[in-house]
């Protein structure tokens, strides 16, 4: 009897042996593959190496988004450069583009409000185009990724009732819903949503407008968001460190003193500007354009 289970006791250590041998043969498989060069395992404060953005852009942020480091820049850990392009038309060729593209790791398209403009412009046919495009390059630059803000509204103040304007709007909101669809499960392709910067009508809300006569540029604080929420976006993208702002205090009539000595779990934060399958921005319904 007493043999028998010592045979039994070997027999199980037999096999606890043959398991944890397979065991290490499994982790020794994980750590070799994850010391396998990978661009996005060395971040630090100063930023990834392999990180280079392109803004192509109109006047609403060629020019207005800030590279380098400080105060109102993307930041050291974002370097880039931009390009003026007024309309998707103009947008530069890639097969000419080599010096532009070839060290990018992002490339920011942020036009169509101009070619919107034109009354015979069909929005579905823009981001046809656009994305045969972006086909183009990403095509010929296999490592880029693509971010597309939406084309943000016009100003219409309350006392007017231009229908050309109010046509426009209608325009811009049915060719964001045709771009947040392009970049529906699209793995290179982000959407950065504009909606805040709508009101209820669907016009550029009037403190974000430059006002006047100037119904399409953004004013400072409008710029702020704008900047805010594509600097989101590419830190997102990239695993950068994003900030979240605590909101505003509240009074709280159940707990006076909460205000001075309590503290809210309450934390808030930005919405993501990406979507898709990361979070909400990107969504769509389907990728009619992704044939």
């Amino acid at each position: 009897m007493r043999d028998e289970k010592i045979n039994a006791l070997s027999e199980r250590l037999e096999q606890l042996e043959q398991r944890n041998s397979v065991l290490e043969d499994r982790v020794r498989e994980l750590t070799e593959s994850n010391t396998a060069p990978n661009v996005d395992s060395g971040w630090s404060p100063a930023g990834n190496p392999g990180i280079k953005v392109k803004l192509l852009g109109d006047s609403n942020s060629a020019g207005k988004i800030k590279f380098g480091s400080g105060k109102g820049t993307l930041g050291s850990a974002l370097p880039g450069s931009d390009l003026f392009v007024a309309t998707v038309n103009d947008l530069p060729v890639p097969a000419q583009s080599h010096e532009l593209f070839s060290d990018a790791s992002d490339v920011v398209i942020a036009v169509g409000s101009n070619n919107l403009k034109n009354p015979e412009c069909d929005p579905t046919l823009l981001v046809k185009q656009l994305y045969d495009y972006i086909k183009l390059v990403t095509s010929s630059y296999t490592s880029l990724h693509v971010v597309l803000p939406g084309v943000l509204p016009v100003f219409q103040p309350e006392s007017s009732s231009n229908s050309n304007v109010s046509n426009l709007n209608d325009k811009i909101k049915r060719y964001n819903y045709y771009l947040k669809d392009l970049c529906c499960n699209h793995p290179r392709l982000t959407y950065i949503e504009c909606n805040m910067f709508a009101n209820n009508s669907g016009g550029l809300k009037p403190g974000l407008a430059k006002g006047g006569t100037d119904l399409l540029h953004l004013s400072e604080q409008g710029l702020k968001l704008y900047f805010s929420r594509l600097k989101y976006a590419l830190r997102e993208r990239h695993g950068l460190p994003v900030a979240r702002r605590r909101p505003a205090p509240t009074s709280n009539t159940r707990n006076p003193g909460a205000q001075n000595g309590g503290s809210s779990s309450s934390r808030g934060g930005n919405s993501t500007a990406r979507g898709g399958g990361n979070n909400g921005s990107r969504g769509g319904r389907g990728g009619r354009f992704n044939s």
